[in-house]
């Protein structure tokens, strides 16, 4: 399954997260996944089927050109931690349901893992939340090597 959101629009709202402990964050982070349509599709595959193979992955961050800053990387959110330290948790989440959790490649990111590099943006002006051709084929080349591994 690729495309699940691993943010919600929830999370932008959140401001002056610099402001909240590490373990609020976690948890609001962890009950944000565990709610979320992907996570409970998952679920219900799984309860009907616990041998299936699934692997998911996230869409991208918004692209760092995003002129709207305050959206951008869901900066709110990851000022006090790391977009990395988010997957690893939500990977752990989808370990625990029989999932692999597969991440975005490094290259998509910018320096600061908090958006997508503004060299995958879409060519479309106004488009901050698609990739290029270019960020396409590094998803698409990332699925096919996993999946080769099985």
């Amino acid at each position: 399954m690729y495309g699940f959101h691993l943010t919600r629009i929830e999370l932008h709202s959140l401001s002056g997260a610099g402001h909240y402990s590490n373990d609020f964050i976690h948890d609001f982070l962890l009950e944000n996944i565990k709610n979320s349509i992907h996570f409970n599709w998952i679920r219900q595959i799984k309860e009907h089927n616990k041998a299936m193979n699934i692997v998911s992955m996230p869409s991208p961050l918004l692209s760092e050109l995003n002129p709207n800053n305050n959206l951008v990387g869901h900066k709110s959110i990851l000022n006090s931690i790391k977009y990395r330290d988010v997957e690893c948790l939500y990977s752990k989440e989808f370990e625990k349901r029989g999932t692999h959790y597969l991440p975005l490649p490094s290259e998509l990111y910018n320096l600061n893992f908090n958006a997508t590099a503004g060299v995958f943006k879409a060519s479309k002006e106004t488009d901050y939340t698609h990739l290029s051709r270019k960020g396409s084929e590094q998803i698409f080349n990332t699925l096919i090597q996993h999946l080769e591994s099985y």
